[in-house]
């Protein structure tokens, strides 16, 4: 039983599938979106909306307790679980669980054998209108194509809605809804035989409200077939036999060219000059206010026009968002980058005044900048001399004390000296006294 599921594990692949949930007593309701093995165990990614909390799982299945007869049953051995959610869980069901296939079983065509139908992984009958067969779509692998980032995103049709022309499809585990706006017509040129092959081999386009430049490329993948996807950066290319084939709506059809244009390197047209996007309203802010500066350029091919250009909203965003050290140690570069431009007969004189006044608050914070460094050699000195100043005025004061007291000594030396020199008269007038007297002796 278990090589018969092996040979037949591909043909699981966008078909829709019940896989009974033991411990929920239940079957749960999907589309097979990929498969694999690990030893005697087969590996399967089913998608669906309808098993237990509406979780994406991944399915662990075990061959040895599958059951085969004239038909695929989708009565599996469920050994592990994984949701979407980040919750994993491992179920060791046992045989009672399993009771016997219920009728409600699948074949291995994709068709019920009893019951009713859960199966649609047939190709979509040749139909011209998408809208037509949009039931037929579940079980399909599509191929969405994302404008943002350039790329295909792989997935399986989950669900189909009527009332509101809606499909559900899983990707990476993801669950997303599509509502289907259009769809490409075959173009006029091409029999109505090319175009049932074009539509059984290429792929339908359809567009979603959410993204009007989103692609949504659906095809049944066939057995042993695999998605050709474009890499990361490429453009859908038509085939040399189809031309851009007509909308409904009036939504203009992808050119080749501007698909090219789309997948640039990030360039966008400001006023015929392809600039990178980051330097898009930089351009679009100088030209407002200062016109096309590069209408006079020497230059007559754009794309020199348009580097040119990027130079100076470079500059001009380096002058806006750098801080002004940063400015300063740039400014020499910036006006030699200019000074370049302006050759080539640019008009830059903006640029270059505004360059002007920079260099002037440059040489007046430089003058501020001397004028703060003599200061605080000022401020030293001053300092110093201050200290010394008080130093003598502290000794002024001592040597003012000293002379009171030397000038109060030489007083007082000079009161005795005085003195003495009275002593000395009034002796001297006794001795002449007595000496006259001493003459009257005879």
């Amino acid at each position: 039983m278990a090589s018969g599921l092996k040979s037949c594990d591909e043909n699981l692949v966008g078909c829709r599938v019940k896989v009974w949930w033991p411990k929920d007593k239940s079957f749960c309701e999907g589309v097979v979106s990929s498969h694999g093995h690990s030893g005697k165990n087969l590996v399967m990614t089913l998608s669906h909306r309808f098993g237990p909390n509406g979780y994406t799982v991944f399915l662990l299945l075990d061959l040895g307790c599958a059951k085969l007869s004239s038909y695929f049953s989708s009565f599996f051995s469920l050994l592990k679980v994984v949701c979407t959610n980040g919750v994993e869980e491992i179920l060791k069901p046992r045989k009672k669980d399993y009771g016997e296939p219920l009728p409600d079983v699948l074949t291995h065509e994709g068709t019920e054998k009893h019951g009713p139908a859960h199966a649609s992984s047939r190709m979509p009958p040749e139909t011209d209108n998408v809208k037509d067969y949009g039931e037929e779509l579940v079980g399909c692998s599509v191929k969405v194509w994302r404008s943002k980032s350039k790329t295909f995103s792989e997935g399986v049709v989950a669900s189909y809605d009527l009332s509101c022309k809606s499909i559900w499809w899983f990707t990476n585990g993801v669950e997303e809804m599509l509502n289907l706006r259009n769809h490409r017509e075959t173009a006029e040129d091409i029999s109505a035989d090319q175009a049932q092959k074009a539509r059984a081999r290429d792929s339908f386009s359809m567009y979603s409200d959410n993204d009007m430049d989103a692609h949504w490329h659906a095809a049944k993948k066939h057995k042993g077939s695999t998605f050709d996807l474009l890499p990361a950066g490429a453009s859908p290319v038509l085939s040399k036999n189809q031309k851009v084939p007509k909308l409904e709506v009036g939504i203009e059809p992808i050119d080749p060219k501007l698909s090219a244009v789309l997948i640039d390197d990030g360039l966008v047209n400001i006023n015929g000059y392809k600039v990178k996007r980051a330097t898009a309203t930089v351009l679009e802010a100088i030209f407002a206010k200062y016109g096309d500066i590069a209408a006079h350029c020497l230059y007559k091919s754009t794309s020199v026009k348009a580097s040119l250009l990027e130079v100076i909203c470079n500059i001009v965003q380096r002058l806006q968002f750098y801080d002004f050290e940063a400015i300063l140690s740039d400014l020499e570069a910036m006006e030699n980058e200019v000074s370049d431009v302006e050759a080539s007969k640019i008009k830059v004189s903006w640029l270059q005044e505004h360059l002007a006044n920079v260099r002037k608050v440059a040489a007046f914070r430089e003058k501020s900048f001397q004028l703060k460094k003599t200061k605080g050699k000022t401020g030293l000195v001053t300092k110093a001399a201050a200290k010394e100043l008080k130093l003598r005025q502290a000794e002024l004061l001592l040597a003012q004390e000293r002379f009171k007291e030397a000038e109060k000594r030489v007083t007082a030396i000079r009161l005795v000296s005085r003195k003495i020199d009275d002593d000395i008269l009034e002796s001297e007038s006794e001795e002449y006294f007595w000496k006259r007297r001493l003459d009257d002796l005879l």
